[in-house]
């Protein structure tokens, strides 16, 4: 069950293509193992460069990459859009357009930028609780909003996602994360939370809906929080 997010949200040749609503259906089990692996990656990144400057930018790099930067996307295009709102102009257009604008090269490098800076400071075994919990945060977003109608991407998770799967992605990704770190996976919880809350907001506000991008950028709003927060921790 877990292969078809792992195809479809990141570049591992894991299973044959799958359906959106098997996607969807099964997204509790299938975020999770998502994050699991991308936090595994990064964890071993982190400790192979641990006595390196150059650890935080490379383990960042690799979570980028592990997702084919569909994550990224997904907040360079909601920077676009919320800039073009809080402009007056048409946020829906300024998502779809291929160049990338001052909104979403602001909000891409602040968070490359910051994400990077933290996990110098952070533990490589708490990269697992901050990575199970940034795909987490697509589940609560996914069951509360609804998606806009030009919307397709989103649709895999708006329309399937429901409040069962989120109590259930939930204990999954307790159980996932907990043995990393308890003290990360608590923060890690309620900061993922925090960013479904504040991304379901602004697609509200400005897109009338939650499409794939504000998907993503809520894993990358709760990745930051995650490591801003857990940098500041005496570890």
């Amino acid at each position: 069950m877990p292969l078809g997010a792992i195809r479809f949200l990141t570049i591992l040749p894991l299973g044959p293509h799958p359906e959106p609503e098997e996607i969807g259906r099964n997204a509790w089990l299938g975020l999770p193992t998502v994050g699991l692996i991308s936090g595994l990656i990064a964890g071993v990144v982190a400790w192979l460069l641990r006595s390196s400057p150059a650890a935080g930018p490379v383990t960042v790099g690799a979570i980028v990459l592990l997702e084919g930067a569909q994550r990224l996307d997904g907040l360079v295009d909601l920077g676009d859009a919320v800039l073009a709102w809080m402009a007056g102009g048409e946020p829906e257009r300024a998502m779809k357009d291929a160049r990338v604008g001052v909104g979403g090269l602001a909000a891409g490098a602040l968070a490359l930028i910051a994400l990077s800076a933290c996990l110098s400071s952070v533990p490589f075994y708490a990269l697992v609780p901050m990575e199970v919990w940034a795909q987490y945060s697509a589940l609560p977003l996914a069951a509360a909003g609804e998606p806009p109608e030009y919307s397709v991407s989103g649709r895999v998770f708006t329309e399937h996602v429901d409040a069962g799967q989120v109590l259930l992605g939930g204990v999954v990704s307790v159980l996932v994360s907990l043995p990393y770190s308890p003290e990360a996976t608590l923060i890690c919880a309620l900061c993922a939370l925090a960013s479904a809350w504040v991304s379901l907001d602004l697609a509200n506000r400005v897109l009338g809906g939650v499409n794939g991008d504000v998907l993503g950028a809520s894993v990358w709003l709760s990745r930051v929080l995650s490591g801003i927060i857990l940098s500041f921790l005496p570890w």
